[in-house]
């Protein structure tokens, strides 16, 4: 995923740890297989909010 969102967005690796964290951050409010809800409503036993949420590199 990391380098799919490094390609589609065109950067440089130098940004490679912000495209890392963006990552985590998103994987941890998608829906997984092996658990019924998200990881974050795991931790945080509330609904993740998604309104900030942008394509990467659009900003």
């Amino acid at each position: 995923m990391v380098r799919s969102m490094m390609a589609q967005a065109n950067v440089l690796l130098s940004f490679w740890e912000d495209v890392i964290l963006t990552t985590t951050y998103i994987l941890n409010r998608v829906p997984s297989k092996s658990i019924p809800s998200t990881p974050y409503e795991l931790w945080y036993s509330r609904k993740p909010n998604l309104e900030g949420l942008r394509p990467w590199g659009s900003v």
